[in-house]
């Protein structure tokens, strides 16, 4: 009764609950019997090629195919491949190997990895194959079988990275061997409304590209179009513009509009911002920017020129803008400038905001954004970001490290004045369930703020946004929106079975502002090639006079060469039909729900692994809808709980019971109670390769899930919470069996108090044990550790496909945490007379009766438990202060503490239950900048929390107070 939208991780198993689970399910299985390579595959005609120091395969290009040399193979991580000319459905490889002198050959199916591409510039790994080892004329042959993976690049990466090589293939060619069949054209589906009546050429150009058309109608009649010359900020890029004075069937020679001038190497960039505003004015965003290291360090300068005679002469071609705040790299992207009713303009845009210190090992997350102008676009104000995710995994280095998380944005309004922005994200390197999809956010205030971002089922990057034709025939306040991308597929730019037509320019429809998506139409190629015979990206929307949709993008005939601007002409429905397919749209919306689903802490998690989207029967109740949505957002399926608007729903109810509707988000929590004792939180970082700065993500909160730990150079992580003093004695960890390759040898372990840097842990001990299940445990004693933060880093950097051998089947019960005790300078208990001054160190009231006022000094720590204090509790400047089970007879005033103030329930620096405390007299908190947690007293007072940054927090129980509360403890 459920059907995702995308493949729903199985749940009921361990693995299925991994981070990265599909990644490590392959089974390489060298001492099992081969399957032998299927009756019907065929040997496919192949060139070898070969690539040396292949550290990241899945971004490693292959630069000559054809070669028929001698080659070693098991040579500094030497990746060899093969060009099959054309797309095929691919079943097996072999590999015919001599020995290199009188050693035998050391390769196994552990040294190997299999990569599939479409396009030699991404590759994706290959899955499930097997592994045999044979002898053919005095030869040794790798063979690789079970396996089916469809593109035209199969690559083969082996591990060794030394020279010492054992084998080698005589005739790089002839011995590198595919199997396979040609594949079909797949079916196209296309359920728009939308058909392609035309196609051309707008420019073609066999020794310079042309990139990411933008176009609008000029005042005149013309139809404009500006694209840049090169991709992503390559050197040298410009911009030029082409006119067509007959509704796009021809057009004129380019012009050059701007030409690189600021940087060395530097680069023209532009991506659908133009825009022709009410008064006739046309604008042009675009950017000149430069690639100090690809994608990781970037500068960029913003222009927007205009034009007042539909194109004939600009202003501004030279005079960059001036933006709203800090920026290392901004550019205006990939909608256009949109005008308000009230006349101010927005304009989309993504980048970074600085330069980080640690760039080269943890690369910007990236973020998309608004900007406004109330001048007509002159001057740019009111920056607000849509979307960010400080959280976005760094990938691995190596090729193609880089930056990655938010990026693409295109934006519209929506007939009822909200606006609709669809984001792009991107990850690098990372195994996810759902990489490539699209996100939606919503602003309800013209750009000021959004809302957070939920998934969608489309994977596509390239986006853009305009109204169809049929939307002037609905009922008021209806639309169909057009949603322009290049398609792709969980492969990225492979075909697969769920999307075999990647790396196509498409139009998805929506009737309910993204809510549910029809199928899509894929815009054909303007030159007539299959749609397994070019490439295609960029779809940009201008109305023609007769109601169809001229739309412009980049397209690659052959997949070779430059790539050129084309056109499709679309109509649309109109009339009768129009109003037929709007009301086929709402009866489809009672067959099945289309439903948001998120973990209760989204916000601590990447966006891929914490975000889904599923489509339900409305008969599924909400235990089976939970159960099938928990493992989509990396939590344990066992005793999975729904919520919508903060309501738990029951979980024998269905959702059309309780009225549930497309776009409706919920909320994925565990069983009631699940959480980690002591109030400590598991979490992990992938690709850890330099932990003195990379955050630990992926909070466990109230929802458990799994690890496989010693892959992708993971990190385990530990919040042990914001109690001050807590000491850590030791951490062990539990392994699903009871082997594993992890010794002391194999780990680091860094402390840090803000979770951003880290000091790396010395002295500690290693013992490894086996449980009563026969479990291995790893414990690392004498860590003495009084940070917030802990990390275990494991130095495997294993690829995906050779496994795991230390995995965690649940992080709230695998890992423990042993506290010492706390580390007390001056400890006061019974019975004691005041005034009392905690001076350096840390001071401990435990079970006191104080007589008098307690007085904390500058830099000190307090530690109240079980005490009364029959006097003002007045602190200025603390280290950290806490306050537990006690009764204050007097004043509270904390202000200016530069670590955390626990003033309540939460728990407590041994590890214990922290009660909230009875206060008689106003509480003051002001300017504490460590954080600050109260919850669970009772004031008989005011509670006045002003200019603490962050917010005080409330630690789960509400605090009674007798005076109303204003400022930032309103509602706790």
């Amino acid at each position: 009764m459920i059907s995702p939208v995308r493949r729903v991780v199985a749940a009921g198993t361990a693995a299925a609950l991994l981070w990265g689970a599909a990644a490590v399910a392959m089974s390489v299985a060298a001492a099992e019997p081969a399957v032998q390579v299927a009756d019907e595959a065929e040997r496919l005609d192949s060139g070898g090629g070969l690539l040396n120091a292949d550290s990241d395969p899945a971004t490693g290009r292959v630069p000559a195919f054809g070669g028929s040399g001698s080659v070693a193979l098991d040579y500094q991580r030497r990746s060899v491949a093969a060009d099959t000319a054309a797309q095929h459905r691919i079943e097996g490889a072999e590999l015919v190997l001599s020995a290199s002198g009188s050693a035998p050959i050391r390769l196994s199916a552990a040294d190997y990895t299999l990569w599939i591409s479409d396009d030699n510039i991404t590759y994706q790994p290959v899955l499930g194959w097997s592994f045999e080892s044979r002898s053919e004329d005095g030869r040794t042959i790798h063979a690789f079988d079970g396996f089916e993976a469809t593109g035209r690049y199969l690559k083969i990466n082996t591990r060794y990275q030394d020279t010492a090589f054992t084998a080698v293939l005589r005739n790089l060619s002839a011995d590198v061997r595919v199997f396979g069949l040609s594949e079909p054209p797949p079916e196209v589906v296309n359920d728009t409304g939308l058909e392609v009546v035309d196609r051309g050429v707008a420019y073609a150009d066999d020794s310079e590209s042309a990139f990411r058309p933008a176009a609008v109608r000029a005042p005149n009649g013309d139809i404009l179009a500006v694209f840049n010359t090169t991709g992503d900020v390559q050197a040298g890029g410009l911009i030029r513009l082409i006119r067509s004075t007959d509704d796009g069937r021809t057009w004129g020679d380019p012009v050059t509009l701007k030409a690189p001038s600021l940087f060395e190497n530097g680069s023209v960039w532009s991506s659908r911002g133009m825009t022709t505003l009410s008064d006739g004015t046309i604008l042009l965003p675009f950017n000149e920017g430069v690639n100090y290291s690809p994608y990781n360090n970037r500068d960029s300068v913003l222009y927007v020129a205009r034009s007042t005679d539909s194109g004939q002469t600009w202003d501004g071609l030279d005079e960059p803008v001036e933006l709203p705040a800090q920026t290392r790299e901004h550019w205006a992207c990939c909608s256009r400038v949109l005008e308000l009713d009230d006349g101010s303009l927005l304009m989309s845009m993504w980048g970074t905001e600085r330069l980080v210190e640690d760039w080269q090992t943890d690369p910007m997350r990236w973020r998309a954004a608004v900007m406004r102008s109330h001048d007509g676009g002159r001057t740019w104000t009111d920056y607000s970001t849509i979307a960010y995710d400080p959280h976005t995994p760094p990938g691995p280095l190596g090729n193609g490290s880089r930056g990655g998380g938010v990026n693409e944005v295109a934006m519209t309004q929506l007939p009822d004045g909200r606006l609709m922005a669809v984001i792009r994200y991107d990850l690098t390197g990372v195994q996810s369930p759902n990489p490539f999809w699209m996100y939606l956010s919503y602003s309800e205030d013209l750009g000021r703020t959004w809302s957070d971002p939920v998934a969608t089922p489309v994977m596509a990057t390239t986006p853009s946004l305009a109204a169809a034709p049929c939307t002037a025939e609905l009922p008021p306040g209806e639309t169909k929106l057009m949603f322009g991308y290049r398609t792709h597929s969980e492969n990225g730019r492979n075909p697969t079975p769920l999307e075999p037509h990647p790396d196509l320019a498409a139009v998805s429809v929506t009737f309910d502002a993204g809510a549910t998506w029809r199928h899509r139409l894929l815009l054909e190629s303007p030159t007539g090639e299959s749609f397994q015979d070019f490439r295609s990206a960029e779809p940009e929307f201008v109305r023609l006079d007769d109601g169809s949709i001229l739309t412009l993008f980049q397209y690659q005939p052959g997949k070779t060469g430059t790539y050129r601007i084309g056109y499709n002409v679309v109509e649309d429905l109109t009339g009768d039909e129009c109003a037929a397919e709007w009301e086929a749209a709402q009866a489809a919306a009672g067959d099945a729900v289309s439903v948001h689903v998120q973990r209760g802490n989204a916000g601590e998690w990447p966006y891929p692994f914490a975000r889904h989207q599923l489509t339900v029967d409305p008969a599924t109740t909400i235990e089976e809808l939970a159960a099938a949505a928990a493992p989509t957002v990396t939590c344990a399926a066992g005793g999975a709980r729904l919520s919508h608007d903060g309501r738990v729903l029951p979980a024998r109810a269905t959702v059309d019971d309780l009225g549930l509707h497309d776009g409706d988000v919920l909320t994925v929590s565990g069983p009631p109670g699940r959480r980690p004792a002591d109030g400590v939180r598991v979490g992990h970082v992938e690709f850890d390769q330099a932990p003195q700065t990379r955050p630990v993500y992926g909070w466990t909160g109230d929802c458990d899930y799994g690890l496989a730990w010693d892959i992708r150079a993971q990190s385990l992580g530990l919040d042990f919470g914001p109690w001050p003093g807590r000491q850590v004695r030791a951490v062990s960890v539990r392994d699903t069996d009871g082997d594993t390759a992890r010794t002391a040898a194999s780990y680091s372990i860094w402390a840090s108090d803000d979770n951003d840097t880290f000091r790396e842990v010395t002295g500690w001990s290693f013992e490894e044990s086996t449980d009563a299940q026969g479990r291995v445990v790893h414990r690392f004693g004498d860590l003495a550790v009084t940070e917030r933060y802990l990390k275990i880093q494991q130095d495997s950097a294993t690829i995906p496909e050779t496994g795991a051998t230390f995995t965690i089947d649940s992080m709230i019960d695998d890992v423990d945490v042993e506290f010492a005790g706390r580390a007390c300078d001056t400890t006061v208990s019974g019975p004691a007379f005041g005034p009392l001054t905690a001076g350096a160190g840390v001071t401990c009231l435990d079970g006191a009766t104080l007589y008098g006022s307690m007085t904390v000094r500058n830099g000190a720590v307090l530690l109240v438990r079980d005490s009364t204090v029959a006097g003002p509790l007045l602190s200025e400047g603390a280290a950290a202060v806490a306050v537990c089970d006690a009764r204050i007879a007097g004043p509270v005033t904390i202000t200016g503490t530069t670590g955390t103030v626990l003033i309540g329930a939460g728990g407590d620096p041994d590890g214990t239950d922290c009660g909230g405390n009875a206060v008689t007299g106003p509480v003051q908190l002001a300017g504490n900048t460590g954080g600050v947690w109260i919850g669970g007293n009772v004031v008989r007072g005011s509670l006045d929390c002003t200019e603490n940054d962050p917010a005080p927090r409330n630690t789960g129980t509400r605090n009674v107070v007798t005076a109303p509360v204003p400022g930032q403890c309103a509602g706790l």
